[in-house]
């Protein structure tokens, strides 16, 4: 392949991570790489929750020029893997105890015929529900603890002039508050068998329909479709007491946090409704593309190597939101939030309710989830749509893009 001997010269990275919250986390890697005497060349890629970053990668490598490492994450890593793109990390794992550091259960999304072909940053929670308390105060009712409760709130929410839901309008966010409501309403095994094994009978089944009602009615109290619909945005209406509730992953704590708001304090970090007795989780990671030179072999170990360290997994994790992926980190230096997702995280691993994220690329490839985003995208867009249409239209993407 040509393009093995055109690497960057330096660490070029490229990634998503451009809200203000996942800058101030980036610069502590950004930082360590500077003192290790190596130039980073950043290469961010902004919106799409990962998808545009990815496209501009396959570009970079078609024409013959990959960075030196990239954010790719799931089922991407081992795909690319079997196209032999990605350069193994294995004898960097072995060197520095990964096996006995990584929790069991999430080794095999790193791995390819048994090496380590990717460095894990963290571990984000998906199925949290972000809740400014003022709002319910204000109106003098408690906070939801089902989706029922939500949707019978929201009126007088709206009544007092707050928006119930901070909700961008990309297609991934609206596949968010999907996962959330179909784990919430139909439990850990459906959801396994509708979004990992991608079942017809599931995915064309009542239970489908009765997920849809409930986004229906979700979908009449969301914010109009906005121009500037990214998380972020959502995430500051919500710390500015304009919205009442947000359903994102923990890195929405990174933002609360860049902008002065504590967390668990400020805005309240609880399971999604009916929740709380499982996790669908997603693992930031990088990736390095094959080289023949042996500087940038070099750059590449070190750069996995600082990827794993503890101290920055405690650095980078206390400002990204998100919790460290080694098991050997105390809760002690984390707040309430992040020490909450990692009892949480252990106590579904013992239970084996752990899932998988659909959304964030953990649990299908990039075909079948981007067949789910068209479908959830276009429900949530167009209220003509109903529970039973949306459900027929979902069963038959899925079933025609794996």
């Amino acid at each position: 392949m040509p393009w093995l001997t055109a690497c960057a010269d330096d660490l070029e990275v490229l990634h998503w991570w451009t809200s203000a919250g996942e800058q101030k986390a980036l610069s502590e890697l950004q930082i360590r790489m500077n003192d290790k005497n190596l130039e980073w060349q950043d290469f961010a890629i902004i919106g799409g929750g990962g998808s545009e970053a990815i496209n501009v990668l396959k570009s970079r490598i078609i024409s013959g020029n990959p960075p030196t490492a990239a954010q790719i994450k799931g089922t991407t890593i081992k795909k690319w893997s079997k196209l032999n793109l990605i350069a193994d990390v294995d004898q960097v794992a072995r060197d520095n105890d990964w096996d006995n550091l990584l929790p069991d259960t999430l080794k095999s999304s790193l791995q390819f015929n048994g090496k380590y072909v990717a460095a894990p940053l963290n571990i984000h929670r998906i199925n949290w529900m972000w809740v400014n308390p003022e709002p319910f105060s204000d109106i003098n009712q408690p906070i939801p603890q089902t989706w029922q409760q939500l949707i019978d709130v929201a009126p007088l929410l709206q009544k007092k002039g707050y928006q119930p839901l901070a909700l961008g309008s990309e297609d991934w966010q609206y596949s968010t508050l999907f996962e959330d409501v179909l784990l919430g309403t139909q439990g850990a095994d459906f959801y396994r068998k509708a979004l990992v094994d991608l079942d017809d009978q599931a995915l064309s089944s009542q239970k489908m329909v009765a997920v849809f009602n409930v986004l229906a009615q979700i979908r009449k109290i969301l914010p109009a479709v906005s121009t500037d619909g990214k998380w972020d945005t959502a995430t500051r209406q919500l710390m500015a007491g304009k919205a009442a509730i947000q359903f994102s992953g923990d890195w929405a704590k990174g933002e609360m946090d860049f902008y002065g708001s504590k967390p668990g304090v400020d805005i309240l970090c609880l399971p999604a409704p009916q929740n709380s007795d499982a996790y669908i989780y997603t693992v930031d990671t990088m990736v390095m593309f094959p080289s023949t030179t042996l500087r940038q072999k070099q750059i590449q170990v070190k750069f996995a190597q600082t990827l794993m360290d503890a101290d920055f997994q405690v650095a980078f994790n206390q400002k990204k939101g998100s919790i460290p992926i080694r098991q050997d980190i105390s809760p002690e230096a984390f707040d309430q939030c992040a020490q909450a997702s990692m009892a949480a995280f252990k106590n579904s691993a013992e239970k084996a309710t752990l899932l998988p994220s659909m959304v964030h690329s953990m649990a299908v490839d990039e075909r079948v989830q981007r067949s789910f985003f068209e479908v959830l995208d276009y429900f949530f867009k167009h209220l003509d749509i109903d529970a039973e249409q949306a459900t027929k239209q979902l069963a038959t993407a899925v079933k025609a893009s794996h």
